[in-house]
């Protein structure tokens, strides 16, 4: 083209005469031709696949030919590096040079907002900035935040409505590490506030109705009182937060409770971001219409590319890129995204070497775009700001204990007031019976709502459900719960109804949780079958479909009967049935009426709420009827937990390590304590959980449904049992039909039985004998037995024996003489047989007696060989063992003798019919007066004077409780330090020494402080060394110490006199100390503060101190007036290093995670009684920075933080708790 347009040229030059033809005129031509030569000789891409193809090129040269999907591919990884950071298992130490950054633009709608991450090996930068427009153009509203991390030093910045302040702070861990903990974090830290998942939350709506702060005088303070309706007379209910959106409020409780949700009104949690949609786009969108949400982040936009395919058109252009990079050249390449058939354009921008720096995408619609770019600069920390210290406080775990409401605190109950009302028992015939039914006035024609509890106080009553559904009640208008909160009438050891989780008590399933709880109390012999329902419902002669709560509160009376539960009650009345024999806990009035009526309407009929899956029976009105709903807990948490507890239905802060160390310790011994109960491996703490609790923690790696509820967002209760299909199976039945009913009824408990009309009237309030002494109540036992012959025991004739004794009650006076002149008489082999009073359940077995050795053997079938003490034939499953010598005898009775016992037996015998009875009378344990020569000529089996260990461990074996291993090595212990003379056994004086000593144990079969000294003191000198002390727990294989360093610790620390061993008065004083913690929850002892901090990074213990004070408002410490310090420790000066520090200091800092800093989920631990003798007092517990000269809690950060640890504790997160 450049040949053609040159002889053009040179045409009309010619025609216009300024042009020869001369030799210059050819010269011109021969170089117009090497000029043409030099252009056609194009230098690049000549591949039409390329998007850089080029037709003109004569010379191809492939490092010039960019193609689509490579840069596809370089943008894919920019939008992936950008989401999720840096790659798994990349390497900072093999990689140190490289930087990981990006920015992002957003405009829309002339709004603006910034974004930019800078990492590097030795800085963490973080930026975010916002600018919102009005809609006539004018600012409205303007944020920014950054956080360089840079070392151990953190600079903070925030520039918003609420806050305006730069902080520079200084942390523990070393940079890769803090880095790690930042890029692990799910909760980013922005200039905004916390988020909070709005699929998870439970919301009440008020279409066209009205919400005031603080509205209704009579809710608490800092909720939102809500109505209907404006012009409404009364309240609703009130809320912890609530938000205004186009005339309808929508109001939860899901946030817990802050003095900053007043304004919560303008604020946008309720309107839904899915996964779908955010405030600016999701991957579906670029545009859901809505600009007042929260902050946009960058992976919202990433999807974009990464989750669509785009697309490169082929145009590309050379550019400056001052956008994208802040200077240089480059290029920039057109194309575009289709989502959901919605076009983006694209303009992906490289550098001169093709490498991708950016991209822009642009939605021309609805005039916004935005821009990513992998260029950020970030500054360093500024060293002139002073330090503050960082952002920890201190929490009382007792707050967010779930157990810790008993019921007797008022501030824990929700009242319903009716100022001016009316309140009757059973008013309203429409309501459930056993409930106050109440309106606004007594005038009023309809009734407004019932209730469980009500109190009733000059004039205007107050009332609840949350003290439970009880016949009671009926008599609580006098009571004066609402103006103490002392509601502790019954006593706190006895259980109840309301200690059940059952909202009304109608079904085989609700009293299955009795059943439950009373067979793991009570305590069944190896071979009993435990009891069912049905069994109690016999026992309350009431069947499956007549079960109400008077039924379970006949069966609950009969479990605690059968337990014994309060051990104190000598004596206890019951209402007993003379001629069913049925016991109910009927008091002495309703006990008096039974009565058996003909077509007596007991119900007149009442509106239910019924449950079509479950067929029971709910508390709820019509309102709260169609108000369940089924809602899903996933993980992570809102708050980025993800070890979840599925017994508790809550998270903790535990990371995977820790959530998975979990056990559940029964009679662990450590340290000289038994321990039962939960200890985490990881951590080496222990806490409240019971067995079931402890053994449910899991850790869930990615986004999971870790469980599911029903919840009434009317009651505003969740029932984490429910499945879907119940939870969506209530529907409300009007009229439930009227019950008329013959047969025998209770006119004052309103219960019914299936008593005839004869035993209806055999009711009788008498009393029952539950104490522990139970041998008045001793009945002389028979068993039959026969000749033993190939006939068996069909031959037994009873005809001439006497059985008048069999049942009755023992002569505990009686004293048998043996007649010296009359034998024994019965068979020297016999059969016995011994049947339950069903007659069917019938046990055998035969008995053996060598006159000539007076030793008596018996066989009986057992299950398997560790239930035999003797020998046993596993092809018959019988076992053969000695029940002791028969010492005397005659005609009528025998003795038996046996090391553990002396048996006196009555016997009677027929020669003609070959049948007899063997009575048992009286069963003596050891008399208290033990003769000890007897025991030790009984135990010194080949008689030499001397009792060694295989002797005892031969006659323990012989008995019906033979000796463990771990008895055997105890007994050598003993045995050693008793030996005197260093024999190798115990002769009589010393065996008189050691059982004597033995005496002195307590009731565990522990020994006495000096028995253990002379015991740890090998060498008599009155010291005990930690070398001695290593040396007897090396001897019994105990490992209550990890380590001999741990021993070391332990006897420096009790060391008074610093001699290098202890006396005996220092060795009691620590046993003492034991004795004095012993039964002793440390929760109970100990008040125990959580560690909580708004960064994941440590604090140095070396630096921070732990302040004991009180402030005249611990709740906003930045203005509290705080006295001097009553306590300062250095938190490394108090860290528990050993276990054994629990029972020998008062103030403990315990690194939970074992980091060496102060971290989240840190606890400190305060003996409060001793300080006070010590006469230190103390309210608040605060930290403070050396270095920073400042408390953690004065951390400006703070405040955004504490929302969420609100949020925590209201969902039943377990904080810390620490036994």
């Amino acid at each position: 083209m450049h040949k053609v347009l040159a002889l053009l040229m040179t045409t009309i030059l010619l025609l216009a005469g300024c042009l020869g033809t001369d030799e210059a005129e050819e010269e011109d031509i021969e170089q117009e031709d090497v000029n043409q030569e030099e252009i056609v000789d194009v230098i690049g891409c000549n591949n039409e696949t390329s998007l850089t193809y080029d037709i003109n090129v004569t010379i191809p040269d492939e490092s010039t030919c960019i193609y689509a999907d490579v840069l596809l591919t370089e943008l894919d990884r920019m939008a992936v590096m950008i989401e999720n950071g840096p790659i798994e298992d990349f390497s900072w130490e093999d990689n140190p040079d490289t930087i990981f950054s990006y920015k992002m633009e957003l405009f829309e709608n002339s709004n603006y907002f910034y974004e930019s991450t800078y990492i590097s090996a030795n800085k963490y930068f973080q930026h975010e900035e916002s600018r919102e427009l009005d809609e006539n153009g004018v600012l409205a509203n303007e944020e920014s935040y950054y956080m360089i991390m840079q070392g151990n030093e953190i600079e903070y910045s925030i520039n918003n409505s609420t806050h305006d302040y730069t902080i520079r702070m200084k942390h523990a861990d070393d940079y890769m590490t803090a880095l790690e903990s930042m890029l692990s974090e799910d909760d980013d830290i922005g200039m905004g506030d916390d988020s909070y998942d709005n699929e998870e939350t439970s919301w009440e709506p008020y279409y066209g109705g009205y919400c005031e702060w603080e509205g209704n005088p009579d809710d608490d303070s800092e909720v939102w009182s809500c109505k209907d309706d404006e012009a409404d007379s009364y309240w609703d209910t009130w809320w912890y937060y609530c938000e205004l959106h186009d005339g309808d409020w929508f109001c939860t409780d899901d946030f817990g409770q802050s003095s900053d949700y007043e304004n919560s009104a303008d604020n946008d949690r309720y309107l839904p971001r899915g996964p779908d949609e955010s405030s600016m786009g999701r991957q579906t969108s670029m545009d859901d219409g809505d600009d007042n949400s929260e902050s946009p982040s960058a992976s919202d936009y990433t999807d974009l590319i990464t989750d669509n395919e785009p697309s490169l058109s082929g145009n590309y252009a050379e550019v400056n890129l001052t956008e994208m990079m802040g200077s240089g050249q480059g290029y920039m390449f057109g194309g575009e995204v289709n989502i959901n058939q919605e076009v983006l354009v694209m303009e992906l921008f490289t550098n001169t070497e093709y490498s991708v720096v950016g991209v822009k995408l642009t939605d021309t619609q609805n005039d916004r775009y935005v821009i990513f770019s992998n260029a950020v600069e970030a500054p360093d920390v500024d060293e002139t700001l002073p330090y503050t210290a960082m952002p920890f406080i201190l929490l009382d775990t007792s707050e967010f204990d779930d157990d810790s409401d008993d019921g007797d605190d008022n501030s824990h109950i929700s009242w319903q007031p009716y100022f001016g009302g009316y309140c009757e028992w059973e008013g309203n015939p429409d309501d459930y019976s056993d409930v106050w039914s109440c309106k606004d006035d007594e005038a009023d024609s309809y009734w407004s709502n019932w209730w469980y509890y009500c109190e009733l106080h000059d004039g205007d009553w107050f009332c609840t459900d949350d003290y439970g559904q009880s016949p009671d009640y009926e008599n609580s208008a006098n009571n004066d719960c609402y103006l103490t909160g002392d509601c502790s009438d019954e006593d706190d050891s006895e259980m109840s109804l309301h200690d059940f989780d059952v909202m009304s008590w109608d079904s085989t399933n609700d009293l299955q949780q009795i059943v439950d709880w009373f067979n793991m109390n009570y305590d069944y012999d190896e071979d009993e079958d435990m009891l069912t329902v049905d069994d109690f419902l016999s026992y309350c002669d009431a069947d499956a479909d007549s079960i109400d709560y008077y039924v379970a509160e006949c069966v609950l009376g009969t479990a605690l009967s059968m337990l014994d539960y309060d051990e104190e009650v000598g004596e206890q009345m019951v209402c007993y049935n003379s001629n069913t024999h049925v016991a109910t806990m009927d008091d002495e009035d309703s006990c008096s009426s039974y009565a058996y009526l003909e077509n007596y309407t007991i119900d007149e009929g009442e509106d239910i709420c019924y449950n079509i899956y479950s067929h029971q029976v709910s508390d709820d009105d019509n309102s709260s009827c169609g108000s369940y709903g089924f809602y899903n807990v996933t993980s992570p948490s809102g708050s980025g937990q993800q070890c979840y507890n599925n017994v508790s239905h809550s998270f903790t802060d535990d990371n995977e390590s820790i959530c998975t160390q979990y056990a559940y310790y029964e009679n662990q011994n450590w340290g000289g304590t038994t321990f039962t109960g939960c200890y985490n491996m990881g951590t080496h703490t222990t806490n409240a959980d019971s067995k079931e609790a402890c053994e449910s923690y899991v850790w869930h790696n990615s986004t999971v449904i870790v469980d599911n509820y029903c919840y009434n967002s009317v009651t505003h209760q969740a029932n984490w049992n429910s499945s879907m299909a119940e939870c969506a199976g209530y529907m409300y039945v009007e009229d439930y039909g009227a019950i008329v009913y013959t047969g025998c009824y209770n006119t004052m408990t309103n219960m019914t039985t299936d008593d005839n009309q004869t035993d209806c009237t055999a009711y009788t309030y008498v009393s029952m004998d539950m104490g522990e002494d139970s041998e008045d109540s001793s009945v002389y036992n028979c068993v039959p037995f026969v000749n033993y012959t190939s006939e068996g025991f069909s031959i037994f004739n009873s005809t001439n024996l006497d059985s008048s004794l069999c049942g009755q009650p023992i002569d505990q006076d009686m004293v048998y003489e043996f007649d010296s002149n009359e034998t024994w008489t019965m068979p020297e082999h016999l059969i016995w047989e011994d049947c339950e009073e069903n007659g069917t359940d019938c046990e055998t077995g035969e008995i053996m007696y060598d006159i000539s050795t007076t030793e008596l053997w018996e066989t009986t079938h057992e299950d398997n060989y560790m239930e035999c003490d003797g020998a046993y034939d596993n092809n018959t499953s019988m076992c053969t063992e000695w029940i002791g010598n028969v010492t005397a005898s005659d005609g009528s009775a025998f003795q038996i003798s046996h090391p553990q016992q002396e048996l006196l037996i009555l016997y009677q015998y027929d020669e003609g019919t070959q049948s007899g009875l063997v009575i048992f009378v009286q069963s003596n344990s050891q008399s208290d007066d033990m003769d000890y020569e007897e025991v030790f000529d009984m135990l010194d089996l080949n008689g030499d004077g001397e009792l060694n260990s295989s002797e005892w461990y031969d006659s323990s074996n012989s008995t019906d409780e033979p000796m463990t291993e771990e008895d055997y090595d105890d007994l050598m212990v003993m045995i050693d330090v008793f030996d005197d003379d260093n024999s190798g056994g115990l002769n009589i004086d010393e065996f008189v020494n050691f059982m004597e000593n033995a005496d002195s144990m307590n009731d565990d079969g522990e020994m006495n402080v000096e028995m253990m000294f002379d015991m740890f003191d090998e060498n008599d000198d009155g010291q005990v060394t930690a070398s001695e002390w290593s040396d007897f727990f090396n001897e019994t294989d105990d490992e209550s110490f990890e380590s001999y360093e741990d021993i070391e610790n332990l006897v420096d620390m009790l060391d008074e006199d610093e001699n290098g061993g202890l006396d005996l008065e220092e060795f009691s004083a620590f046993f003492e100390s034991i004795d004095e913690n012993e039964g002793e929850d440390a929760g109970e002892r100990f008040t125990t503060l959580a560690v909580f901090g708004a960064l994941p990074m440590g604090g140095d213990i070396e630096d921070y101190e732990l302040h004991l004070t009180t402030c005249a408002d611990a709740d906003t410490f930045a203005n509290a007036s705080c006295e001097e310090p009553a306590y300062t420790a250095k938190l490394s000066d108090i860290q528990m290093t050993d276990e054994m520090m629990i029972l020998t200091t008062n103030v403990l800092f315990i690194d939970t995670d074992q980091s060496g800093t102060l971290t989240s989920g840190d606890a400190v631990m305060i003996d409060s009684n001793s300080l006070e003798e010590d006469g230190i007092f103390w309210e608040d517990a605060r930290l403070y920075s050396q270095e920073a000269e400042a408390y953690t809690d004065e951390n400006p950060m703070l405040p955004g933080f504490t929302a969420v640890i609100a949020t925590i504790g209201m969902l039943g997160a377990a904080l810390i708790r620490r036994d």
